[in-house]
C-alpha cells in the first residue's frame, strides 16, 4: 500500500515554473494625478482590457458605483465598446511600457455589454467574393450575392466568419 501511494505522489523533480524574461508593465495617469502609476504582473496574452480596468479601479480604491474609461496617450478610446474589453491586451495591441489615461465616471455613463444570441447564418453562399477588413483582426473573405444580399446580410455573414457579433461591426 505504501509503495502504491508513493507512486501516486508528485515526482521529486518537478518542472520549475518559468517566468517571462521581461515583465510586462503598463503606466497610467488620470486627472489631478501628478505622476504616472505602474501596473505590473500582467500577462498580455491572457489578461483582458476588462481585467485591466478592474485592476486600476482596485488599485485606486474606486467605489463600485464608478467605472474607468481608458484612453491611449494620443486620446484613442480603448474601452468604448464592451465587446472589445473582453479581448486580451495583446489582441488590443497594448504593448509593454504603454502609457494610458484613465477617466473615472459613474457606471451609468458607461455602455453596458448587450446580451446577444448568435444567430445561425445558414446561407453562406453567393457568386461574388467581398473582402472585408476588421481593425485589429485582419481580412476576411465573404461569399455574397451582390444582386440580392443587403448590407445586413453582409454583416451577418462577416459575423459568422470572424466570430465578432454583427452589432459590433460598423462600416
Amino acid at each position: 500500500m505504501k509503495d502504491f501511494i508513493r507512486r501516486l505522489r508528485a515526482p521529486q523533480q518537478a518542472m520549475p515554473v518559468q517566468k517571462p524574461m521581461e515583465s510586462f508593465r503598463l503606466w497610467y495617469t488620470y486627472p489631478h494625478c501628478p505622476e504616472l502609476k505602474e501596473i505590473t504582473d500582467m500577462d498580455p496574452a491572457t489578461n483582458t482590457v476588462e481585467g485591466l480596468m478592474l485592476r486600476i479601479c482596485h488599485q485606486e480604491g474606486i467605489e463600485n458605483s464608478k467605472a474607468v474609461c481608458l484612453y491611449t496617450v494620443e486620446g484613442m478610446p480603448l474601452t468604448d465598446d464592451p465587446f472589445f474589453n473582453t479581448w486580451s491586451l495583446k489582441d488590443r495591441h497594448i504593448e509593454n511600457g504603454s502609457e494610458l489615461y484613465a477617466m473615472f465616471t459613474p457606471k451609468e455613463n458607461v455602455r453596458q455589454a448587450l446580451l446577444v444570441t448568435l444567430q445561425e447564418m445558414t446561407d453562406m453562399t453567393g457568386e461574388d467574393n467581398v473582402r472585408c477588413h476588421i481593425m485589429l483582426k485582419g481580412d476576411f473573405e465573404v461569399k455574397v450575392d451582390l444582386a440580392s444580399d443587403t448590407l445586413r446580410d453582409l454583416r451577418q455573414k462577416l459575423s459568422g466568419e470572424s466570430g465578432i457579433p454583427a452589432h459590433v461591426l460598423h462600416y
